[in-house]
């Protein structure tokens, strides 16, 4: 899914859960009630159908990859966690 994300490409999702409010947060994609193949068929092709959509989607997804999970983001999380940290123990 990640790696879908960075490389703009919109998501369509048939599932709860995790996966479902990350796509939702990103706005990357269209989530479809899980083992409903009318709805996933729909998705797709109002994708396929709106350039757009695509676009639109893909580079959002894309931004918030990069913004949350990319390896400059993950640092500077750890490395606030790491100051808070020392700042606690002081």
């Amino acid at each position: 899914m990640f790696e879908a994300l960075a490389s703009e490409l919109p998501i369509v999702m048939a599932v709860e859960g995790e996966a479902k409010e990350l796509i939702e947060k990103a706005q990357a994609g269209i989530n479809v009630e899980p083992e409903n193949a009318k709805e996933i068929a729909k998705a797709v092709l109002m994708l396929y159908n709106n350039k757009e959509l695509r676009k639109s989607l893909g580079e959002s997804g894309r931004r918030y990859v990069i913004a949350n999970y990319s390896r400059e983001a993950i640092t500077r999380k750890l490395e606030g966690i790491l100051e808070k940290l020392m700042e606690n123990s002081k």
